[in-house]
């Protein structure tokens, strides 16, 4: 018996320390959880990803401060600072002052353990310039300003490239301190979410429709702010219910045989996805989104951000993700999708877009419940025997003229005989 007491014992303190443990490290997470986190080493040791998380020009935050390669841009960034200050038309020291005060946040937004070789002078000038560096490159890019940083094309391009890297985030406090110095209101705020805008947008097409972004909270840097804008819509079309039913997907050329049209939506949010049914065929509405140089890093570090394990979000753009690579299986279909004006090829061959898209949806898994709608109504179509007879004897008849005047042609025979034959029979 006192053998069995003990075991008892010890058992029910080892269950009482795991569930102190437990209840100890969900409050710590619940006041505070890192907010710029580093690429989880499942998407950095894929081969065909390995370029795509590390800054090629500009290292911003803790995470790459220091490496030699980027020191060239470190200069452009003390006379992207001084151009900056400059603008507040108050003293320097009152613009590193506002910045100073908002270290101990922005420490705290980067993991455990990240900024421990920085004491709080060094973070803050690290901080305080690349601040200054950002906010004066976005005032150049949606000002038409010629400067340092824009007069490169190739220069910028790459800056726009390492601006939205999860490693390279700078918290969003920063840059709101540094705002409310120089600009007006929220005039800061309008110029970046411009910034953010021209990023989503394909060239020449406005974005109609799109909210000024999430009322209830600020966001926790670019990136952030990129997928919140990214996915915003004046109305959610996600279904979540409790139904956790699979729906098998065919490509977009297996859709149009069935009567499945595509149509272009009228603005470029990911979640403005759309299906209806009609008495015989379908039609499917996608966002416009352009495909270039740029998607693949920027699409993967938006997966990589999704995929961080405290992160608030769920898993809306890797979802999007793979309803796209779904319907993506070959050049033909990126083709049609192009010639609808939902994909802007900007990146080369239709083969290169569908291969894209093949390798982004590598090993991720959707949220069944998003898009739950969209897919269950694609499903019903698909699988309505009487629509999809219907569509092929109009598509085997009536696909040409030629073929429609080849049917109505023989139909027209074929009436002439029975009329033919009827005359025979009842007037001999």
């Amino acid at each position: 018996m006192g053998e069995a007491s003990k075991h008892q014992s010890q058992r029910g303190d080892w269950l009482i320390n795991i569930m102190m443990d437990g209840m100890e490290e969900r409050s710590s997470q619940s006041h505070m959880n890192p907010r710029i986190q580093k690429v989880a080493p499942r998407l950095r040791d894929v081969e065909a990803y390995k370029k795509c998380f590390d800054p090629a020009l500009a290292s911003i935050g803790p995470y790459h401060h220091g490496r030699p390669e980027f020191q060239l841009m470190e200069k452009l960034k003390t006379i992207s600072a001084r151009q900056f200050v400059s603008a507040c038309n108050v003293r320097p020291e009152v613009v590193y002052s506002k910045v100073f005060e908002a270290v101990v946040q922005a420490r705290e937004c980067y993991s455990e353990g990240s900024t421990s070789a920085f004491d709080d002078e060094a973070f803050t000038r690290i901080m305080f310039l690349d601040g200054c560096f950002i906010l004066q490159f976005i005032y150049c890019i949606t000002t038409d300003q010629q400067c340092e940083l824009t007069t490169c094309c190739y220069s910028a391009a790459f800056l726009l490239r390492d601006l939205f890297l999860l490693e390279n985030q700078l918290p969003f406090l920063i840059l709101q301190a540094l705002m409310r110095v120089r600009f007006i209101k929220d005039e800061g705020e309008k110029m970046v979410i411009k910034f953010i805008n021209q990023r989503i947008s394909p060239p020449g097409r406005c974005s109609p429709g799109m909210p000024t972004g999430s009322k209830d909270r600020q966001p926790l840097h670019l990136l952030d702010l990129l997928r919140t804008r990214l996915l915003s819509s004046m109305s959610s079309p996600l279904r979540r219910t409790s139904d956790t039913d699979w729906h098998s997907f065919r490509s977009v050329k297996e859709l149009k045989a069935v009567g499945i049209n595509f149509k272009r939506s009228s603005t470029n949010s990911l979640t403005d996805i759309h299906f209806k049914s009609y008495k015989i065929y379908g039609e499917l509405s996608l966002p416009p989104i352009a495909i270039d140089d740029s998607t693949m890093p920027r699409f993967l570090n938006l997966i990589a951000y999704e995929m961080c394990p405290d992160a608030s979000h769920d898993y809306t753009f890797i979802s999007y993700i793979c309803f796209l690579d779904a319907l993506i299986d070959h050049a033909e279909d990126v083709k049609e999708l192009r010639s609808k004006g939902i994909l802007l090829n900007f990146l080369g061959s239709d083969d290169q877009v569908a291969d894209l898209f093949n390798q982004l949806a590598n090993e991720l898994v959707p949220d069944p419940k998003i898009y739950y709608e969209v897919k269950s109504g694609i499903e019903s179509h698909y699988k309505n025997r009487a629509k999809v007879s219907m569509v092929e004897f109009l598509t085997t008849h009536f696909s040409s003229p030629w073929s429609a005047f080849g049917f109505l042609a023989a139909s027209l025979v074929v009436v002439m005989t029975c009329i033919q034959t009827l005359f025979t029979v009842y007037h001999p």
